[in-house]
């Protein structure tokens, strides 16, 4: 599952490689592999109820900022989460898509102030203020 993974990403053999081993890396150990059961059997079990409701729904209006990360994701990865990251926040009359440039998977941590302005820009439109 991990190569197969890994080629829907990239067709780089070395990131190919890093990418199967960071999938054989989350298995490693029972408590890797039970989270991730739990987490697919969750999954699994409301895929059919959100799609459902949001057939037959409206998005709220509501701000929403979305920030995606740019590090570490092979170019194919990034094309598809930038463009779902687009058409998620497309749904939202107030909705933004961000890239935070050199940032990993935990943007809070990679770039902690581009976070909290992030924030702060949705609670100042919540409040009717320009951010």
């Amino acid at each position: 599952m991990g190569r197969t993974l890994a080629e829907r990403c990239t067709d780089d053999p070395e990131i190919q490689a890093l990418v199967t081993e960071a999938y054989r890396a989350s298995y490693r150990t029972p408590a890797q592999v039970a989270t991730i059961r739990a987490e697919n059997r969750l999954a699994n079990a409301c895929t059919r109820e959100v799609r459902a409701a949001r057939a037959t729904s409206t998005a709220p209006d509501v701000p929403m900022k979305i920030l995606t990360a740019t590090r570490g994701k092979p170019p194919a990865l990034r094309q598809r989460s930038g463009h779902l990251a687009d058409e998620t926040a497309a749904v939202f009359a107030h909705g933004v898509h961000e890239v935070m440039p050199d940032s990993g998977h935990y943007i809070h941590k990679d770039q902690p102030a581009a976070v909290v302005e992030a924030v702060r820009a949705v609670l100042a439109e919540v409040d009717g203020k320009t951010p």
